[in-house]
Formats: structure tokens, sequence, C-alpha cells
């Protein structure tokens, strides 16, 4: 599973939660419901958001690891040779 796809998967699932909420609060407005409001709700609104940045770099980062990798010939570790030409080495 790619991290944007899971990226969207927990903020539909927050936005879910965060929904259910604000039904359940027409109902129970009272401290407790504010203190759970407030202790939890708000921040998991924040944090998810903050987590959502991150994926996306994250995605970025991978991306780009990806590209190059992929202009690598296979080499035991520690020793990757680019497949692009080397003008400093003719035979290669």
């Amino acid at each position: 599973m790619s991290v944007t796809i899971s990226s969207r998967q927990i903020y539909a699932a927050a936005q879910q939660m965060i929904g259910a909420w604000h039904s359940l609060q027409e109902t129970w407005d009272d401290p407790v419901s504010e203190s759970i409001n407030s202790r939890y709700i708000r921040i998991l609104d924040q944090e998810v958001r903050t987590t959502l940045t991150a994926a996306e770099r994250m995605h970025e980062v991978l991306e780009e690891a990806v590209q190059v990798l992929a202009t690598h010939d296979d080499a035991p570790y520690g020793m990757r040779r680019s497949r692009t030409p080397n003008p400093d080495n003719p035979a290669r």
C-alpha cells in the first residue's frame, strides 16, 4: 500500500470519527464532553494534519529514491555504478 493511499485512509477515518463526534455532541453537551473535545478531538485533528504533511514529504523522498536507484546497476553493497556514461572511463 502506498504512503499516499494510507494517508488518505487516515484522513478519511479521522474525518468520519470527528463527524460522528460532532453528531454525538448535539445530544451530549456537558463538561465531560467538552473535556473530551479539548483533550482528544481537537488534538486528533491537528495531529492528523501533521501526519498528512509528513506522509506527503515521505512520498516525495521515496519517489526520489526510486528515481535514483533506477539509474544504477546491480552491484554488491557499497559498489553501485551509474548506468550513465562515464567520460573518464570509456570502457564502461
